[in-house]
């Protein structure tokens, strides 16, 4: 392969970064369409997308608010009559995003399963697939799917999806090493004092057959109780659930170096507990 200025194309103006970090690309209306992210490289440049449809004579970048890992595309007769063709999906540091327009505009796409079982709004995304229907992202925080182009989806963590509370039942996913836990927590130990928001605080996971209103508490090693993080709170049931605790107790004040306890109970007397280590 050789390469001269002339079929390279004119970068000086329209090249945000000098560092490539994704190449695709996608034929529409008999046009091939070629998808470049970009980003700086020794403090060279700035963060964004490129695109150009006449074989590299020419470039534009299409936006400098995001940076691209990785791209995929739209088809024609999606299930989604909002995707076509012209749709460009692209995993970037600010999360999943999409243009309808072939990068005219550009929207981040939020990814959750629940109310309490979704990616933060800042995940870094960094692949993308499109299979017929179904839409795959990868991140930090694991993988999700979903299949109907974005608007539901369907988030796995990791490879253990617990037994539900009530029924002893997994609703989705099968676990060979934990096939009797109904709850745990993670990470675990945990640094409530840490700025990274993943370490910061712990997650813990169970899951309910039926339709319960939850109550997890949290408690010391004397039995003292130090906070309830939800009291009450419905959760329908078929779903796998995580509740959030940033180590602090219930005025606020991040709890002291140890092992603490938790207890989730639904209303209907099904429980399950487990520890959590603080360590800063």
């Amino acid at each position: 392969i050789s390469w001269s200025p002339e079929n390279s194309g004119s970068l000086e103006d329209n090249w945000p970064g000098n560092f490539c970090t994704a190449v695709e690309h996608k034929v529409v209306d008999g046009k091939t369409h070629v998808w470049v992210g970009s980003q700086p490289f020794f403090g060279l440049g700035e963060y964004g997308i490129c695109h150009t449809e006449d074989d590299g004579i020419s470039w534009e970048y299409k936006t400098m608010d995001y940076n691209a890992w990785n791209f995929a595309f739209g088809h024609a007769g999606a299930s989604n009559p909002a995707v076509t063709d012209s749709t460009v999906f692209a995993a970037s540091d600010s999360g999943l995003v999409v243009s309808y327009d072939l990068g005219e505009n550009w929207d981040i796409i939020p990814i959750y399963e629940s109310e309490n079982l979704y990616w933060k709004s800042d995940t870094m995304v960094f692949g993308v697939l499109v299979v017929e229907d179904t839409l795959w992202v990868s991140s930090s925080d694991g993988l999700a799917k979903s299949e109907d182009w974005g608007k539901s989806w369907n988030i796995y963590r990791g490879v253990t999806r617990v037994k539900t509370l009530d029924k002893g039942k997994r609703n989705v996913g099968i676990s060979s090493f934990f096939d009797d836990v109904k709850t745990y927590a993670f990470p675990n130990p945990f640094s409530p004092r840490r700025l990274n928001d993943d370490y910061s605080r712990t997650r813990i996971q169970y899951a309910i057959t039926n339709n319960s209103k939850i109550t997890v508490s949290i408690y010391d090693f004397s039995g003292k109780l130090i906070k309830e993080i939800i009291s009450g709170e419905f959760r329908a049931g078929g779903r796998d659930y995580q509740e959030e605790w940033n180590g602090r107790d219930g005025d606020n004040e991040i709890v002291p170096n140890g092992v603490y306890f938790f207890i989730i109970k639904t209303n209907n007397g099904d429980s399950a507990r487990g520890k959590i280590m603080v360590i800063d």
